[in-house]
């Protein structure tokens, strides 16, 4: 018995599968003697479809052993390998399924179909020529071999078999437009365009309008492009690429008052793409420029997008970071924030949001959406590590050290951060007033890291104000400013420290360097420069120095010591 092909075997697959439950699976394994050819076969075609291909591929080569005339078995078998990854063996059993019954029109589409899939395209070419020939009435086929023709830049080709087409389903607007795209790829842009307008001439409709306005609009020809992007709206008052097409021609003419009301209701369209939106925003418009001369109306078009896509993350940060930049942070802030509380469990959304908070430094706020953000990722690193800082920064430093020690107890071998967790409990301690844990946390720090500068320097300066240890506070601050010679902060702790040694030309020349290097705009460093000429009688320049800090912070109480050392110097 020959076994149904294709041609008809895939029709009846249907009612095969639906009475398939009412035969016993086959025991094929066991009693392979006893099976007729055509169960194997009717099994497989049942594990196929219920996606157990494996067990599909074996039945179907047990089928072919048993009936080697059973194209259809060669045609699944190809599937299944299809299904389980192998194209190479799939090619094989598809060849041999043609081969079986040359007639058959699904095993050629099928391996045309496999043979342009992995780039084999003469061999896809020539199969499916081979299917328009023997089976011109399926016209889907000729949209594949048209696909394949331009892929490999055969024009000629794929204009013909368009022709084709045409000469069985007459021209439409799929036709229309694929004979276009075929003449521009040619490079005959004249060819196209007349092409174009004759069909629109014969069959208006507002995607043919709006790609003539493009062309028109490409070629500097506004007013003919103005004229079709009018017409696709008669057609169609809902076709917003339209709308957006005459924008950008009056965008361009710098006619803004018409521009306007056209890029609202594009950007305003719930169904064009998003990424174009925004896209468009960040490229073309939001330019200093442009939004200090209509920044009104570009919040409305920022509105625009956001009304249209509330929930897209894209556009919430586009219209977010507008905001910010145009200085309405707290606008800004709350479109960050929707983008968080529209995805909580999205990485991104989190960090973006967060990064955000930190920047602003809204640091209360911080503190709470970081503790939120961490019941869906409770091992992140990065967010447990802002936490404490948000503690910190908030004034909370008592959660702020419950936290670092959270950090601590949770390192691992590897971990070689530990450092700088014991640098900021040094920092913390010291301003809850504890020195002595405050040091000993400096020290921790040092122990894994002796070069650590922002220890080594707080270290020395804490030391220097409590005029403790100034030899080993010498010698710590020394460091730093020999690995970072151009440190203005570092300068000023060292300088300070010669000061209090009593080194007042040493402490001069330091102190000198650092305001080269922005100290200048530090009241305190200007204090402390003050002191250093004050002890070296350099009363005037000491005065100066003093005045300018005073001026930078008066919250320092210069102006009380100016009026100290002036009486002094009466005296």
């Amino acid at each position: 018995m020959r076994y149904i092909g294709n041609s008809f075997g895939v029709l009846v697959c249907s009612v095969l599968l639906a009475v398939s439950s009412l035969v016993p699976t086959v025991a094929y394994a066991q009693n392979q003697d006893k099976i007729e050819p055509q169960e194997y076969y009717l099994e497989g075609l049942r594990h196929y479809n219920e996606g157990n291909w494996s067990t599909s591929r074996e039945l179907f080569v047990m089928a072919i052993g048993a009936d080697p005339a059973n194209d259809a078995a060669y045609y699944y078998l190809g599937l299944s390998y299809i299904q389980l990854g192998d194209l190479q063996a799939a090619e094989a059993y598809l060849v041999k399924a043609q081969e079986k019954d040359p007639s058959n029109f699904w095993y050629k589409v099928k391996l045309a179909e496999l043979y342009a899939q992995t780039n084999q395209v003469d061999k896809a070419i020539t199969t499916y020529e081979g299917i328009t020939r023997d089976h011109p009435q399926k016209h889907s086929v000729f949209y594949d071999i048209i696909d394949l023709y331009t892929a490999s830049q055969q024009y000629d080709k794929a204009l013909e078999t368009l022709d084709k087409i045409e000469s069985l389903k007459g021209e439409n607007e799929l036709t229309g437009e694929a004979r276009y795209e075929l003449l521009l790829r040619q490079g005959n842009y004249q060819g196209a365009l007349t092409h174009l307008e004759d069909y629109y001439r014969k069959y208006p409709a507002p995607r043919v309008a709006l790609i003539l306005g493009d062309l028109n609009k490409s070629m500097y020809r506004d007013t003919l492009a103005i004229r079709y992007y009018n017409e696709a709206l008669e057609m169609d008052p809902g076709f917003t690429p339209a709308d957006f097409g005459l924008a950008e021609v009056y965008r361009t003419n710098v006619n803004f008052k018409e521009f306007f009301p056209h890029i609202y209701r594009f950007l305003g369209d719930p169904k064009m793409n998003v990424s174009i939106k925004t896209r468009y925003m960040k490229e073309v418009i939001i330019t200093p420029h442009f939004v200090r001369q209509y920044m009104d109306k570009v919040d409305h078009m920022v509105n625009s997008i956001i009304s249209a896509h509330p929930q897209d993350t894209s556009a919430l940060y586009m219209g977010g970071a507008y905001f910010l930049q145009t200085g309405r942070d707290t606008t800004g802030k709350l479109l960050f924030k929707g983008a968080v509380e529209a995805y909580p469990e999205d990485h991104k959304a989190n960090m973006e949001y967060i990064s955000l908070l930190y920047y602003l430094k809204d640091w209360e706020e911080l503190a709470i959406q970081t503790e939120n953000t961490l019941h869906y990722f409770p091992e992140d690193k990065s967010f447990l590590e802002i936490l404490p800082i948000a503690y910190w920064q908030s004034g909370d430093t008592d959660k702020a050290i419950e936290q670092y020690n959270t950090l601590i107890k949770n390192l691992t071998p590897k971990d070689t951060i530990a450092y700088t967790y014991y640098a900021s409990l040094g920092d913390l301690y010291h301003d809850k007033g504890d020195s002595k844990k405050a040091y000993s946390y400096y020290r921790k720090a040092l122990k894994h890291k002796p070069d650590y500068n922002p220890v080594l320097n707080n270290f020395a300066y804490y030391l220097c104000l409590e005029g403790k240890d100034l030899k080993k506070a010498a010698k710590m601050s020394l460091k730093t400013i020999e690995s970072e010679p151009d440190n203005p902060t570092y300068l000023d702790t060292y300088a300070w420290i010669l000061f209090q040694l009593g080194e007042y030309n040493e402490a001069k020349s330091h102190i000198k360097r650092a305001m080269f290097y922005g100290g200048n705009e530090d009241a305190t460093l200007l204090d402390h420069y003050a002191e250093i000429l004050f002890a070296l009688k350099e009363y005037d320049l000491a005065f100066i120095y003093w005045e300018q800090a005073d001026k930078k912070d008066p919250t320092l109480g210069i102006g009380k010591k100016i009026a100290e050392r002036k009486g002094q110097l009466k005296k």
